[in-house]
């Protein structure tokens, strides 16, 4: 008896310690964010993963409820305008499409140029119409009326009581006689209840480390929209009959080189288009296959937009429309002023919507936009027409910029598909959907990034950074263990030289990182010989990266390194422990370079936290964001102080970082001095000092 009353004792402790954490998310708007898979009972999504990343030590226990209506749970994820005083809110890095539906005989412009707009809404609050008037610049708007269900709304925009709906969950009924004339995208909000602040100061900690990482949340994206799909399809007829008809996917694209959008590089497809396919293809377990002539079978016109197809997809990327011309030409900011002259256009490009506007002299059609240049160069045309990302990205990629300038329109270029299977299109038509703006623009920025010219010069130098690395493992093995320390040195240094081929940055990050160190650790009251370990310090934090391949090192200069070529880069810390270790110097020494990427908080590289990771690597880090910052993302030295602000007792040590507050006169004169190049033999000097014993 006395057993079983332990047990049930121990039960009902266990239950009571329990962190219960209810979560509600509306019901009417469930998507691959949030959705509960029946067949296994358990919820799934972004949120899940979101929120499970937290929790890795499983503290809570969140419980998932699909509610109509604002709850008072712990959390809640809501909308713009739908906030309580009993919350605190913090921003997610997921969207909610709301739709602006329109009848046939209209398009976004049209809206815009109503003086007399009658909205009306659906499923929105008044802070999130107030933010779509703004957005789309229906400022003007004479009425807003709200409505509570779908009948009241369609009737009441085809019966011309009002000339637009803004809805929020928009599903095309073929009896429906409108259109979609745009989609916003609305950010999603956690609301954590005020008495929950153990709760609310991880989230916050969480969503702000995700916040930094677009790839992370690429990733969790891509795994739960395909999981999603799968799983609301798979009883479907129309799926299955997809999956048994199509062996490849074949997919047609203007061509090679159609940045954003699409390019073949090298053996690789980067842009939108290959973003969007490779999603699909995950979803239907069938491959897709690119193709760069209508003579060929296709399935998918990748990038078309016109709007009069009837088996047109909905859009997936909306930019404006551009134009290029001389620089003592006037700039273009109106239509009228493309009047009479004579418009240059890439004959793959379908911009009639726009054309149709303009009363020009002549449209020439070329198949480049090298064909497009040199016609304008040789003033056979008067300008270039197209999409602003486009014509941008080639203007400022082929040096043009001092010959030609662009221009932006206010006018809208809407990105569609263009379908042969009609079943295709209805399937693809909701993934489409459920990609929000601020992922599209990651990606199409991220293939700007990538576009770089192939130069043989840079492949040479890769094949010697690699053959350096491969001789410096047996030079670390048969010397640097029996202290032949200088010969190491050089080596590195020498490395160093080589990358300073394509990126003198290096260097230059460690020298300065060096010096504001040194400057905090003065400040701080440290010995002078302390100051001095400290500066030194500086100058080898980084000495890992000589293991970490040079291809990763510059992609992480960008920002877009996939979650394995992350994990490969943090390791450039432990390795510069080892490298350290097997050359004989001290613990205490290699402990701060091995720990110059940790937090406060424990999210580091390694999880040390307060004041387990040791003061040196305290500063090396406040000093190694702040040069990052100034100098790598060409950011202001204000930004790099306010970055620093908002994270300290964070990230950073509260002490350190008014430290740098403190001398930030001094730390900008670092930046005074004119550094075309670095001192090898000062530098070797240097090394030599911290690496002695």
């Amino acid at each position: 008896m006395k057993n079983i009353l332990i047990i049930c004792y121990l039960l009902i402790s266990t239950l009571l310690m329990a962190n219960e954490v209810t979560v509600s998310y509306p019901k009417n708007k469930t998507n691959y964010h949030l959705y509960k898979d029946l067949e296994e009972g358990r919820y799934l999504g972004s949120y899940v993963d979101l929120l499970e990343g937290i929790n890795k030590d499983k503290a809570y226990d969140f419980r998932y409820k699909l509610d109509t209506k604002v709850s008072d749970e712990e959390l809640q994820i809501r909308k713009m305008g739908n906030f309580s005083t009993k919350y605190y809110y913090l921003e997610t890095p997921y969207t909610q499409k709301v739709f602006i539906v329109g009848m046939n005989n209209i398009n976004i412009d049209d809206l815009k140029n109503n003086k007399k707009l009658r909205l009306g809404c659906l499923g929105l609050g008044v802070d999130v119409v107030k933010n779509i008037q703004n957005s789309y610049e229906f400022s003007k708007t004479e009425s807003v009326t709200f409505f509570r269900n779908e009948v009241n709304a369609y009737y009441a925009l085809q019966n011309n009581k009002v000339d637009a709906l803004l809805v929020l969950n928009f599903k095309q009924d073929n009896n429906f006689e409108g259109q979609i004339l745009a989609v916003a995208n609305i950010k999603e909000y956690i609301g954590v209840r005020k008495d929950r602040d153990d709760l609310f100061q991880k989230l916050k900690s969480e969503l702000n480390l995700l916040s930094k990482n677009n790839q992370e949340i690429l990733e969790i994206n891509i795994k739960n929209r395909a999981n999603y799909f799968k799983y609301i399809y798979d009883d479907l007829s129309n799926y299955e009959e997809i999956r048994k008809k199509y062996k490849t996917i074949k997919v047609l694209v203007p061509s090679k080189d159609f940045i954003p959008y699409y390019k073949k590089k090298l053996f690789k497809e980067i842009g939108i288009v290959p973003y969007l396919m490779e999603n699909i293809e995950k979803f239907l377990d069938i491959p897709v296959e690119y193709v760069y002539s209508e003579e060929e079978e296709w399935d998918i016109d990748a990038v078309d937009f016109s709007r009069n197809n009837e088996t047109m997809s909905r859009e997936y990327f909306r930019t404006k429309i551009a134009a290029i011309n001389h620089i003592y030409d006037s700039k273009i900011t109106d239509y009228k002023q493309l009047d009479h002259l004579r418009i240059i256009k890439l004959q793959d490009m379908n911009l009639s919507t726009v054309l149709k506007k303009i009363n020009y002299q002549e449209l020439i059609e070329v198949k480049t936009l090298d064909e497009a240049f040199q016609l304008l160069k040789e003033d056979k045309g008067d300008l270039i027409l197209g999409p602003y990302f486009l014509l941008s990205h080639y203007l400022y990629s082929n040096n043009y910029a001092e010959e030609f300038k662009i221009s932006q329109s206010k006018f809208d270029l809407v990105a569609e598909m263009t379908f042969k299977d009609a079943e295709l299109r209805d399937i693809l038509n909701d993934i489409l959907l459920s990609y929000s703006a601020d992922e599209i623009e990651f990606i199409s920025n991220k293939a700007l990034l990538m576009d770089r010219p192939i130069n043989i010069w840079l492949i040479i130098t890769d094949i010697l950074i690699v053959l350096f690395i491969i001789f410096m493992f047996k030079f670390i093995k048969t010397y640097i263990v029996k202290n032949k320390l200088k010969e190491f040195i050089n080596l590195f240094v020498r490395i160093e030289e080589i990358n300073k081929l394509r990126d003198n940055r290096s260097l230059f990050h460690a020298k300065n990182v060096s010096l504001i160190s040194r400057l905090i650790a003065q400040e701080l009251g440290f010995r002078k010989s302390k100051t001095l370990k400290i500066e030194k310090l500086g100058l080898v934090h980084d000495i890992g990266l000589v293991f970490i391949p040079k291809e990763i090192i510059l992609k992480k200069k960008t920002g877009v390194l996939s979650g394995k070529e992350e994990d490969i880069f943090k390791e450039h810390t432990r390795m510069g422990d080892l490298l350290l270790k097997g050359i004989g110097i001290d613990r205490r020494k290699r402990k701060a370079v091995k720990y110059h990427h940790e937090n406060l908080d424990g999210s580091g590289y390694l999880g040390l936290k307060g004041n387990d990771i040791p003061i040196e690597s305290r500063i090396l880090r406040v000093a190694d964001i702040y040069d990052r910052i100034v100098s790598w993302n060409n950011n202001s030295h204000e930004a790099a102080l306010e970055f620093l602000n908002k994270y300290k007792n964070i990230y950073f040590d509260p002490e350190i970082v008014e430290a740098i507050f403190k001398i930030k006169d001094e730390v900008k004169d670092i930046y005074q001095v004119e550094k075309q190049t670095v001192d090898i033999d000062v530098l070797l000097k240097e090394f030599e000092e911290i690496l002695a014993k």
